[in-house]
């Protein structure tokens, strides 16, 4: 048997003392697992539209912030980084009062003329037409995720962007003006390959983050959204290793999460890492 002994309590832990060696049984479980799969699946959709929508804003602010016109830079860059240094457990609860049925975003929405949308219920959107079978069940939820990630990390990407941008030599624009470069071309030839091991940081870190998600979604599943639209793989391993107490399954996903982020990670780095000369 397994204690724990802390002063006057002692807690026994029977099951996680009846561990045993099964072989590869914990992995060839997750194959059928579909829990695991919805868990997958919810994550790469985070991923594949918060990461880009995350960098594209990100880039853009840094743009603005970065140009010789724009004025007030320090006050702007400091209330656009702000919410990175929010509590997680604060601004995920104030994101799921704001998206409640009755909450603030869709009062404003009616007040527009626009329909109410169902941020964290999952119920079936009220957007007609052939968009319906599109966002149905479960699109919501995740979008609000995706919005309430993307408001408190897109300041931090901001900053490391900005730093970037501030380090491209002054020259190369000048060279690429005399040659008759207009803005999207220096932006295209000059700005981006400077950029490009800063951008490179900021994918690889997102993705990282993306994987680690738990606090956001266990708040807003806690608060009424479906668990089937916002279970992360990082929920499901706590669930299962620390509610369900199955330690070897549990152990088994963190190792495939670990594989799955190495490997998104291996190939970022070989592409972003290619050199065009």
């Amino acid at each position: 048997m397994l204690w724990i002994d802390v002063g006057p309590i002692q807690y026994e832990l029977t099951r996680i003392a009846s561990l045993e060696y099964v072989g590869l049984q914990n992995y060839q479980r997750l194959l059928g697992d579909a829990l695991f799969q919805n868990a997958l699946a919810n994550t790469t959709f985070i991923l594949l539209v918060q990461v880009p929508l995350m960098i594209v804003l990100g880039l853009a602010l840094a743009l603005v912030l970065n140009a010789s016109w724009m004025r007030f830079k320090g006050l702007f860059r400091t209330t656009i980084a702000l919410p990175v240094a929010a509590n997680l457990v604060a601004y995920a609860t104030v994101f799921l009062l704001l998206l409640q049925d009755n909450g603030l975003v869709n009062t404003l929405l009616q007040m527009i003329g626009l329909p109410a949308i169902p941020w964290l219920s999952g119920g079936t959107t009220l957007i007609p037409g052939p968009l319906q079978s599109v966002l149905g069940t479960g699109f919501w939820p995740r979008i609000s995720l995706v919005g309430a990630v993307t408001w408190r990390w897109t300041g931090y990407n901001m900053i490391i962007l900005l730093a970037g941008l501030q380090s491209v030599p002054q020259q190369l624009y000048e060279a690429a003006e005399i040659d008759g470069a207009n803005r999207w071309e220096k932006f295209r030839y000059v700005t981006l390959p400077q950029l490009r091991p800063v951008l490179l940081f900021v994918v690889v870190t997102s993705t990282i983050g993306t994987f680690r998600l738990f606090s956001e979604p266990l708040i807003i599943s806690e608060g009424g959204a479906p668990l089937s639209a916002t279970r992360t793989l990082v929920v499901y391993i706590y669930n299962i290793a620390f509610q369900q107490f199955q330690l070897g399954y549990a152990s088994a996903m963190t190792v495939v999460l670990v594989g799955i982020v190495a490997s998104l990670s291996i190939v970022q780095l070989k592409i972003g890492g290619e050199s065009d000369a």
